[in-house]
């Protein structure tokens, strides 16, 4: 990966960047238009304990304007200090998600210590679990 874009709200990254977007941002030749959106959240308001999506539908106006197609949409781990809008982003595209395969270990930990039985921890709520050193070329 040489390009993307980077925010509070998560990434989107390209295997090349358009040369344009914000300062440090790689000037480099398109070499396609394909690409994944990293770690979006979800916004939270700590008071009222609301979530919105402002983040991440920022970061699909940046695809857009870019010109890319979306692929993915990645988290590259479970995040215990925030909410992913890696469901929101994929219910609003209908692009598939990913995450590692040892999320499995951790949602069976987080069912356990916060008492949910009736919580799946089989990794489902993504579309694909990539085991290690696995990765997707049509992704970037």
């Amino acid at each position: 990966m040489s390009g993307g874009n980077a925010s509070p709200g998560g990434q989107v990254a390209s295997s090349a960047s358009s040369g344009r977007g914000p300062p440090g941002a790689p000037q480099a030749p398109r070499r396609t238009t394909h690409c994944a959106i990293i770690d979006p959240v979800l916004d939270f308001e700590p008071k009222s304990g609301a979530t919105a999506t402002q983040s991440a539908d920022g970061l699909l106006r940046y695809v857009q304007s870019e010109g890319y197609v979306l692929d993915w949409v990645l988290d590259t781990h479970p995040h215990a200090d925030h909410f992913s809008a890696a469901g929101y982003l994929k219910d609003k595209t209908g692009v598939r998600s990913a995450i590692g395969e040892k999320v499995v270990d951790v949602q069976t930990l987080w069912k356990r210590l916060y008492n949910l039985p009736d919580f799946a921890a089989d990794g489902s709520q993504w579309d694909k679990l990539f085991g290690d050193g696995e990765g997707s070329k049509s992704a970037i």
